[in-house]
């Protein structure tokens, strides 16, 4: 018998029930409740399971037509939780329609699919709705969705939970697909810390590469694949896993286990109560290396279908409970991908067609070993339900579950031939073969999808599975970590547990303040931000590592852990500007702020500034000096340009400032300026030497003591690599001489150095008192990025900065281009400023590249407006990585932008 002839065994349906029709009830002699095999009638209201009679209970006399199907075995239908749809992109592979007809066809009446091989994968929210826009309208069964973990992607992961992804997975090996690249183990800690708290769970595709002997066997022969994939791949990336899952708590669940010998470790990290689950496939239990022919490429999967002996320990395991579920992973492709012809198992595609046959598959052997339909519920559909947390409402005949349901016959036996596969390619390794169980019809949510080999005409309403519905009795949901999430409404109802009896009412109009501006929109959708390449001027990428210091639990910014902290930054920032000044701190703001508490605290007004304009930041600080009340002067060079140490002595001279400004690193013009000898001048006319490094420390030498600055500051989004936030700034024992002697108070209490002094415990008083409540977990990123540069030395962070600008530098000019700064020593090697090529709107250039390239250029700023292009290159960014990506941008924009003829 085929599936295509099996309406003959459904003979006993006493209707004639059109496909699609909603079911009422179903009757069988068989039905599977719990673990009982019993006569049942189960009725269906809504589309979900109403009542489950026995037959003696059940009234003949209903208005609906009762589906009767005899001795066929009724139970939940199977939820697969392993499928790659590969849509949208690769649907010449398979598609919505097509995948989810062969579910229906195999009694599946649930699919979860993979984030890849999809284009593009599911790895990030928006790309989660595009698969979405792709799914609706397509699918006849139920469909959910696992989404993707790729490097640098771990601030998607929140917001694709918040949109209904089941869960996540990942590869510790390359995945066969470039656009889905495999993790590092720093990759794998920022995405743990990230989904810590959440309750969902990442999957591993759990093999590693490791070093194995090469032999030049024969790429037909099966055996020549199996050796270059060894159960150790398998065994070692599992120990990872294991590791992760004890040190984080976070769910973790191993896909496609193919080598039984990583059983012992997986048993040992859930007795030391690692909340891991793991699956194995029906290709691993139904196909033996022995038996895979020369060039039978169909064959192909990774991990690879390992050997008979191997087989029986992962069915041993799988009745001993050490195995959780098993699932198809269907992975199709098309023939070509195959390559049969060659027959080469090396180069061919690896992945195998099975999510029709899923239950066939299984029940054929597993019968054979002792197991029961109760084992098959669990294993193919109770277990995998509950993984992707649909346990509510899938994979059980119970009150209030989905009316899905799979009406079988296990003792028929039918042969797999081409003209019974529903998958989009037919090829599979099991044509040919027969098998026992015959599914004779599908029932999705009480709608009747498939019936001896047809199905309905069209999808039947809307079965993507995001996100479940709210339940009439909100409740507290937890995860492994013991921290709750709860909506709004499940609060109302635990208030009044909470506070001990005491009821909260919502009142009456008048007896209140009522709520006349409704909630924004925009507020309730998830929080969306792209990963993007930051090679403007700042903020710069910020690394996972320094990210996740981030992430790290709020405590009070007067508890003596964030004291410790405070205290490893200041010392960071002597470091970083090569200072013992004790008057060391990081204020709370960016690097305008830093600006600000200088100027405010060293000068007062009526007293005399010296500002050096050679781009935007000499201007800010004038412009900020004059509305303190001072006196302020300028010393003025062209953009491009800087001063010699006659002409600011010159200026000191007749001046005679308090304070003189000066930028080592002007961003707006790519210069870096010369600092030797310029602070013994200052103090030669009694005046304070006041530096702006935000876009150069780290990235060009400048060592504060030996250079005689006495007021130095940066920001924390340059070279740093940390989130914007916190200003490092030091003062010199001179320029705390004049600030603790000034004669009226700064005019900020928030900047108002003694202040902050004693806040940063650097004033030598032995208590603290509150000033304001400091960034705390911005002092977390930027002790971590000070630990970064103390790692890599002052030094070697100069000289790679310098190397990768003479390397960016060389291929503008290969190009063409011409840089704005025509002094070489002048130029900064963190940020360089480009002449704005001849005919070309930089606009368009810079907007071209960040929609083609998704990469982040500037344009001028202040006095360089409409002159230059702008790349920064600094700290993690700054690598010959980074310079071909944004030469080959700037040459793409150059051939694909408008250039003028005028």
């Amino acid at each position: 018998t085929s599936v295509a002839e099996s309406s003959v065994l459904i003979n006993s349906i006493k209707t004639d029930m059109e496909l699609g029709s909603a079911v009422c009830a179903v009757r069988s002699k068989r039905v599977l409740v719990g673990d009982e095999v019993r006569p049942a009638v189960i009725l269906i209201k809504d589309g979900k399971i109403h009542q489950i009679l026995s037959d003696g209970e059940f009234s003949e006399d209903v208005t609906c037509e009762v589906l009767d199907v005899g001795d066929s075995v009724v139970m939940p239908g199977i939820v697969d939780c392993h499928v790659h749809v590969n849509e949208p992109g690769r649907t010449s592979w398979e598609g919505f329609w097509t995948a989810t007809r062969a579910a229906a066809a195999g009694g599946v009446t649930t699919i979860v699919d993979m984030p890849l091989n999809s284009i593009p994968p599911t790895t990030t929210l928006g790309n989660f709705h595009e698969k979405l826009r792709e799914a609706t309208e397509k699918c006849f069964v139920d469909t959910a969705f696992w989404g993707g973990v790729i490097p640098g992607n771990q601030l998607e992961l929140r917001p694709m939970i918040q949109a209904g992804v089941a869960g996540f997975k990942c590869f510790l090996i390359h995945s066969g697909v470039e656009e889905f690249p495999h993790m590092t183990d720093c990759d794998l800690h920022a995405a743990m810390k990230q989904l810590q708290g959440t309750g969902s769970v990442l999957l591993f595709h759990a093999e590693r590469e490791v070093q194995i002997t090469e032999e030049n066997g024969d790429p037909s022969q099966y055996s020549t694949f199996l050796q270059s994939r060894p159960d150790v791949m398998e065994v070692e990336a599992i120990r990872t896993v294991t590791e992760l899952c004890l040190q984080y708590r976070v769910r973790c669940h191993i896909v496609h286990l193919s080598s039984a010998k990583p059983l012992k470790l997986i048993q040992e990290a859930r007795q030391a109560g690692a909340p891991l689950t793991v699956e194995t496939t029906h290709h691993y239990l139904s196909l033996c290396a022995e038996n895979i022919p020369a060039g039978a490429t169909q064959f192909k999967c990774c991990p690879p279908i390992r050997g008979s002996i191997n087989q029986e320990q992962l069915w041993s395991a799988l009745k001993a409970g050490h195995i959780d579920m098993v699932v198809s992973d269907h992975s199709p492709c098309t023939p070509e991908l195959k390559k049969l012809e060659s027959g080469d198992f090396n180069q061919a595609w690896g992945g195998i067609s099975s999510l029709q046959f899923g239950l066939p598959l299984f029940w054929s052997s597993a019968s054979k070993r002792g197991f029961q339909l109760p084992d098959v519920v669990r294993l193919l559909s109770q277990k995998t339900a509950q993984l992707c947390g649909l346990d509510h409402q899938k994979g059980n005949l119970a009150l209030g579950y989905d009316a899905d349901l799979v009406i079988w016959d296990p003792e028929r036996e039918f042969e797999i031939k081409e003209a019974n596969v529903y998958h989009k390619n037919k090829l599979t390794p099991y044509l040919g073969i027969t098998l026992r169980g015959v599914v004779c019809a599908t029932v999705v949510r009480g709608q009747l999808v498939y019936r001896g080999g047809s199905f309905c005409p069209e999808p039947l309403g809307k079965h993507l599975l995001i996100p479940p519905e709210e339940k009439s009795s909100p409740a507290v949901k937890h995860n492994n970590n013991k921290l709750g999430v709860c909506s709004a409404e499940a609060l109302l109802h635990l208030l009044p547990k909470i506070f001990g009896g005491f009821c909260f009412t919502r009142h009456a109009a008048g007896n209140m303040s009522t709520i006349s501006v409704p909630k924004p929109k925009c507020l309730q959708k998830p929080l969306v931000v792209p990963h993007r390449y930051m090679f403007g001027p700042g903020p710069s990428n910020v690394p996972a590592r320094i990210l996740e210091a981030g992430a790290n639990p709020v405590i009070g910014h007067m508890h003596p852990e964030i004291f410790e902290i405070m205290g490893d930054i200041k010392s960071g920032i002597q470091y970083m500007f090569q200072t013992q000044n004790n008057m060391t701190l990081a204020v709370s703001g960016t690097g305008h702020t830093a600006m600000e508490c200088a100027i405010f605290n060293a000068v007062e007004p009526g007293e005399s500034v010296l500002a050096a304009v050679n781009g935007i930041w000499g201007e800010r600080a004038a412009e900020i000096a004059e509305r303190i009340g001072a006196r302020v002067n300028t010393i003025v060079a062209p953009p491009g340009g800087f001063f010699t140490n006659a002409e600011i002595e010159q200026a000191l001279s007749k001046y005679r400032p308090v304070v003189f400004f000066l930028a080592h690193g002007e961003s707006s013009t790519g210069v870096l300026h010369p600092l030797d000898g310029i602070g013994q001048l200052c103090h030669k006319y009694n005046c304070l030497l006041l530096v702006d490094s935000v876009a150069s420390i780290g990235g060009a030498p400048l060592c504060m003591d030996q250079q005689e600055i006495d007021i130095l500051y940066t920001g924390s989004q340059k070279v740093l690599n940390a989130p914007p936030g916190t200003a490092p700034i030091s003062f010199s024992e001179r320029a705390c001489q004049k600030i603790f002697n000034r004669k009226t108070k700064p005019m900020s209490f928030f900047l108002d150095l003694s202040w902050l002094a004693n806040y940063w415990g650097c004033d030598g008083k032995p208590a603290r008192v509150y000033h304001h409540t400091g960034p705390v977990t911005a002092f977390y990123s930027l002790r971590e990025s000070l630990a970064v540069l103390v790692e890599e030395g002052l030094e070697n962070s100069w000289e790679r900065h310098q190397k990768v600008a003479e390397y960016f530098h060389t291929g503008l000019e290969n190009m063409g281009l011409k840089l704005f700064v025509k002094e070489k020593k002048a130029r900064l090697p963190t940020v360089t400023t480009i002449v704005a090529p001849n005919g070309y709107d930089w606009k368009e250039i810079t907007t071209y590249i960040m929609k083609t390239h998704n990469l982040e250029i500037s344009g001028g700023l202040g006095p360089s407006v409409g002159l230059v292009l702008r790349v920064g290159l600094m700290g993690c960014n700054s690598s010959k990585d980074s310079v071909d990506m944004v030469l080959a941008a700037l040459k793409d924009a150059l051939k694909h932008c408008h250039k003028s003829k005028v």
